[in-house]
């Protein structure tokens, strides 16, 4: 930050505030693994043992990868893309580095041949995110650009000596960068405030930069700064099997069981990149249009007989159908994958398949787990998991990575979660119940296989048995997904099971916790809807600015006299500071010491309104020459004004009445009025917030509206502390 500029921190973005743990935790998980690395190279590979070897790969694998990428996975709930991506790509780059360590140890051959190909994939990728890291801060640049360098140095290091030892010390930058990386995170994320620089303003500013963006739609330009950087992160993981199917291609590559696993990796990111595609970024460069819209695809589908009753479905009604048909395409795809590359494992080479049953077998069948589970399909869901944990007791056998005891023990369990998922299957359509009988069958005969029988084919003859049982369900929910019809029967459930009936609440609620139904809370708010949200101190009603219909709407729920404003609500003071208003530095300073938390400050109306993005909301809150400002220190109303943009709010209570301090209060008092609630349980405060007049703050003079939870003598020690900070930098 520029100096002279520099803020509390406790106004920064909600994310960035909130959420630095996982992205320090991924960094403290490069800086052990760089550190393994860069030991293992210091030794070198005549001096290291098979015992040495295993026990550092497994610490890669561990810390490194899976570690690390569970801290990919956090900050990509907390929509901070950029760490995410790169924390998933270099677990997997550490998980395969890893990998490969123990694998030249125990298959005994030279894998500088295998490894060359993903190092080079690696550079690119790690070149990639440094391109992408100069458009957010000064601090991770000189990270990234360590790893490609040692990524390169390594590549060298398969043929020259010198090659390791100069990665050495890029390791070692990076263990120093990712250093102080993590000790800027931890401390901004105790203290609220920037105390080390390196995260104020990016290199770059993609704010900045101009482009020609083509005439869309408005559903289409939504969704292309829908797909941006997970997407991105997809196409990183394309790099990996390009690079090694081109050497290979070119006869550089023999051996592919160290590509095979380089290989699975990358199917892992592009997995992970589908599953968070959902998160919304801009794009600095140009996507194109769509060819056709999803409403068009699936609209125009529709048959006389259902049309009636896809008219009476809500928005949301019709894309949880969408996605409910998409995981029933998802798990037979991914079973019909699995078990067709498997069925053939007794008469070719068993390891062409592994590649198959990884990323098909294990990750697709975890992410309609995944999915399943957010749509409330326990039953699907487990279905889903019995047959990730089939599919896992088949790798490991093929990889050879257990003795036959453990191989045998993890093919009876499959046998007993496949019966489980089989009595789970009676309450779905019979077509599940057939998958289910088809999975059952596959894992006796794998257990047969485990216990020496005279089986022979028949784990061959079970795969294409559940492989047509796959294709069948994947054209049946295909075609009923696209055209809305069944070509192929269903089946309805062996039983059916009574839903119970519930007694409805007077309005749809939101969970406070739980990002999508932030979104879903943010959907509302767009539409020029009503919706209750919790703040730092009380329940409060809020509208978009953006529709200033809703505004008015308040005040009608409310019952709201006309001449009582309504205040503006921001996530963060720098919001403040990019709408320029002209405000002194000491109206500045005091702002700073005040936000955010439980003091409205009421300041003059001006243009700068409209740099803020009130609009034309600007007629409708506060008076005509004032308007109060909140920076609630709530994160859960942060996060949805960052979504949102500017937010009119008022107190939750009928006017006259008392403030409302938690959400099944105004459900009962409002409920039938609103549009939606957040639900976040009780209030911190049992008051609203203290309204201060600033009009005259730079003649020295302060007064009150309200005082609310923060007492009236706290604001006049602030009010002094700035006033007393002017003058002795005057003096």
């Amino acid at each position: 930050m520029e100096k002279g500029k520099a803020t509390s921190g406790r106004s920064e973005p909600f994310p960035g505030i909130l959420y630095s743990e996982p992205g320090a935790l991924g960094l403290v998980c490069n800086i052990i693994a760089a550190f393994i690395a860069a030991v293992n190279n210091i030794q070198g590979d005549e001096k290291g043992t098979k015992l040495t070897a295993i026990v550092t790969g497994l610490h890669l694998i561990l810390v490194g990868g899976f570690l690390q990428i569970t801290a990919g996975i956090m900050s990509f709930r907390k929509n901070d893309h950029l760490v995410a991506t790169s924390l998933t790509v270099f677990a997997t780059l550490w998980a395969f580095q890893g990998g490969a360590i123990i694998l030249s140890k125990l298959i005994y051959s030279d894998v500088t041949k295998s490894v060359l190909p993903v190092y080079i994939a690696f550079v690119t990728i790690a070149f990639s995110l440094f391109i992408c890291s100069i458009f957010v801060n000064f601090i991770v640049p000189p990270v990234l650009v360590a790893m490609a360098l040692t990524l390169t140095f390594e590549s060298i290091g398969l043929f020259f000596t010198w090659g390791k030892k100069t990665a050495v010390a890029f390791e070692f930058l990076i263990v120093l960068t990712a250093m102080y990386a993590v000790t800027v995170m931890k401390t901004k994320g105790i203290s609220q405030r920037y105390i080390l620089p390196g995260f104020g303003n990016a290199p770059i500013d993609p704010l900045l930069i101009k482009r020609n963006a083509s005439r869309t739609n408005k559903k289409e330009k939504r969704k292309n700064t829908k797909y941006a950087e997970p997407m991105g992160m997809g196409y990183m993981g394309s790099i990996i099997p390009v690079s090694v199917v081109c050497f290979h291609g070119l006869g550089y590559v023999d051996d592919m069981t160290v590509p095979i696993l380089a290989v699975s990796c990358g199917a892992l990111l592009q997995i992970i990149a589908s599953y968070y595609s959902f998160l919304r970024e801009k794009p600095v460069l140009p996507l194109g249009s769509e060819i056709t819209t999803e409403e068009r695809l699936f609209g125009c589908c529709l048959t006389k007989n259902n049309a009636k009753e896809s008219r009476s479905m809500t928005d949301e009604d019709i894309d949880n159908e969408r996605r409910d048909q998409t995981i029933n395409v998802l798990l037979f795809l991914c079973n019909m994958v699995a078990s067709f590359a498997l069925s053939p494992f007794e008469i070719s080479n068993r390891m062409m398949s592994l590649p198959f049953l990884l990323t098909a077998g294990i990750f697709g069948n975890l992410l309609v787990a995944r999915f399943s589970y957010v749509l409330q399909s326990l039953s699907r869901c487990f279905i889903a998991l019995s047959c990730c944990f089939l599919w896992t007791s088949w790798s490991l056998y093929i990889f050879d990575a257990t003795g036959i005891a453990i191989s045998s023990s993890l093919a009876i369990i499959s046998v007993g979660l496949c019966v489980l998922s089989l009595l789970l299957s009676i309450t779905m359509a019979k077509i599940f119940t057939v998958l289910e009988l088809a999975i059952l069958l596959h894992s006796i005969s794998f257990t047969t296989h485990m216990f020496n029988a005279d089986t022979k084919y028949f784990p061959m003859v079970s795969s294409i048995f559940l492989g047509l049982v796959g294709i069948y369900g994947f054209i049946l929910y295909t075609v009923k997904g696209l055209l809305d019809k069944t070509l192929l029967p269903e089946g309805k459930p062996l039983i059916k099971i009574r839903t119970p009936i519930t007694s409805a609440l007077p309005c749809p609620t939101f969970r406070s916790r739980i990002a999508s139904d932030l979104f879903k809370a943010a959907k509302v708010l767009e539409k020029g809807e009503v919706i209750c949200v919790p703040t730092d101190t009380v329940y409060a009603l809020a509208g978009s600015c953006s529709k200033p219909d809703s505004i008015s709407k308040i005040y009608h729920i409310k019952g709201r006299p006309p001449e009582k404003p309504i205040c503006l609500c921001i996530s963060n003071l720098q919001q403040l500071r990019v709408a320029n208003p002209p405000f002194s530095p000491l109206l500045w300073r005091f702002m700073d010491k005040c936000y955010p938390g439980g003091i409205t400050c009421v300041v003059k109306k001006g243009p700068w309104l409209q740099n803020l993005g009130v609009g034309e909301a600007a007629d409708f809150v506060g008076t005509k020459e004032s308007v109060a400002i909140r920076v609630p220190d709530s994160s859960v109303l942060s996060y949805l004004v960052s979504i949102t943009g500017p937010l009119a709010i008022t107190s939750a209570n009928p006017s006259g009445e008392p403030d409302s301090t938690h959400h099944n209060t105004v459900l009962d008092t409002l409920g039938g009025k609103l549009a939606g609630v957040v639900c976040d349980d009780e209030s911190n405060e049992t008051v609203a917030s203290t309204v201060v007049n600033c009009m005259k703050f730079d003649e020295g003079l302060i007064s009150y509206f309200r005082v609310g939870c923060v007492p009236k003598d706290i604001v006049d020690n602030l009010f002094d502390e700035v006033k007393k900070e002017q003058s002795d930098q005057i003096n």
